[in-house]
């Protein structure tokens, strides 16, 4: 492979790749209805509001408490470093973290380092990524791509609108599908249970 980068069509060609991973990251971590994500993506329109049949309708995520402030706080501190970086230099920031090119960057002096160092660092992407799935953030660059605030994300900052995020939710919150529930409605679970170990002992 010594040599196969430098080739035009070869670096066109793994750009292309790796867009097209981020862009499936993207959809993994999104906010809306994947249905909706993925006809809206091939350029078409999705009337219905919910599709009752992905993680999100059916309620495999919650919605994160005060989302718009969260919101705000990740657009501030991308403002703040000029938005001259990535998701990973911005979440390190948020979450206070200690480096020597935080220091050097003299990062650690902004208002906004250590802002959200009470969520996880794959919290912090998943709603990075919500945010540019919403068109408040949007990022640039193919290498090293970095985080640049919309004029939508410049009025949320000036408190104008919300804006809607989503973690997974804790397996006891999780609500049974409409299918699964309709799967059992008059079935007797224990005796089918019982007919099934009984299938699979006469099968051994």
């Amino acid at each position: 492979l010594h040599g196969w980068f430098d080739h035009p069509a070869h670096e066109e060609h793994l750009r292309a790749a790796l867009r097209q991973v981020d862009e499936i990251d993207r959809y993994a971590r999104g906010a809306v209805c994947r249905h909706r994500a993925l006809v809206q993506y091939f350029g078409e329109d999705y009337p219905r509001s919910s599709c009752s049949a992905c993680d999100i309708c059916l309620g495999h995520v919650e919605e994160v408490p005060d989302a718009t402030t969260v919101a705000q706080k990740i657009l501030s501190c991308v403002v703040r470093v000029q938005q001259r970086f990535g998701a990973g230099h911005v979440i390190s920031i948020l979450r206070g973290e200690t480096s020597d090119r935080i220091s050097q960057l003299r990062h650690d002096q902004l208002t906004t380092y250590g802002i959200l160092r009470e969520h996880p660092q794959p919290d912090l992407r998943d709603w990075i990524y919500q945010l540019i799935g919403h068109g408040l953030l949007a990022e640039e660059g193919d290498r090293y791509p970095v985080l640049h605030v919309t004029d939508e994300g410049r009025a949320l900052l000036r408190g104008e609108g919300t804006v809607r995020l989503v973690q997974i939710a804790k397996k006891e919150k999780r609500r049974k599908s409409k299918i699964e529930t309709a799967e059992w409605q008059g079935v007797d679970r224990e005796l089918f249970e019982l007919a099934e170990l009984n299938v699979l002992y006469r099968a051994d």
